[in-house]
């Protein structure tokens, strides 16, 4: 059995009457597996702030998940309890099933300028014809307007490590043309991908994203310790919360 047979479901997809492996996700999972994989750097040029999806850092391997999932040929069925293929290198797969993806975060390539930004949420009046009432309640209640402050991160560059196979990400990456949070309103929009060749290494790239404490055994733990938190995508899904290791 190898480390891919032992994951978590794959996503499900609409029945097809023709029967190619092609359309399921299966056939992805062992075309990915048989790519060879080799150093990267995936540098994402952006031409507007990005709202991280945690502070300075935006996971990789969730934007390859749903960029795998948007291009792929039959709508998928996906879940929180469902694992996405990609084309890295698969580091470990835990006693559950799920994956240590060989990428990093994205990560600031400078300091870049942190700005404080406003996302209000408005009763659509210029739609009010179209409801049961043409007048609703914004104070309380379903339609209450409010205004959040988010913090922004002006910087021209984002950049993660990672082992891959470069054409299958190059071709995932051309369907994200946003990073982080609140794309629908413009923030983090990427000008362009690139994804170069480099020379690091598998411990390399693990000493810059978390990693459960439970792929250590037997080896000497990096970086520090963080309570019950995301390792794998997707990250907002808490059943598969663990205690982690995080670059100092």
């Amino acid at each position: 059995m190898t480390a891919w047979d032992r994951l978590c479901p794959l996503p499900r997809v609409a029945p097809w009457n023709k029967g190619r492996r092609s359309r399921n996700w299966e056939q992805r999972r062992d075309d990915y597996a048989a790519l060879p994989k080799t150093p990267l750097v995936i540098t994402a040029e952006l031409v507007t702030p990005v709202l991280h999806a945690e502070r300075e850092t935006t996971h990789l391997d969730s934007i390859l998940s749903f960029a795998a999932l948007t291009n792929h040929p039959v709508a998928s069925d996906y879940d929180g309890a469902a694992v996405v293929p990609l084309p890295l290198e698969l580091a470990w797969v835990s006693p559950q099933g799920l994956p240590l993806w060989a990428c990093t975060p994205l990560m600031p390539a400078s300091a870049g300028l942190v700005t404080r930004e406003y996302w209000h949420k408005r009763y659509p009046s210029h739609r009010a014809e179209f409801g049961d009432r043409l007048n609703a309640v914004t104070s309380a209640g379903r339609w209450k307007e409010y205004r959040v402050p988010v913090h922004g991160h002006a910087i021209e560059r984002l950049y993660a490590l990672a082992i891959g196979h470069a054409d299958e990400i190059t071709a995932l990456l051309t369907v994200v043309t946003h990073v982080g949070k609140k794309g629908s309103m413009g923030y983090g929009r990427v000008g362009r991908w690139t994804v170069t060749p480099s020379t690091h290494t598998l411990d390399d790239v693990l000493a810059r994203r978390p990693v459960p404490v439970a792929y250590f055994a037997g080896r000497q733990p990096v970086g520090a310790l963080a309570l019950n938190r995301g390792w794998t995508a997707p990250y907002w899904y808490s059943p598969w919360w663990a205690d982690c290791m995080m670059p100092a």
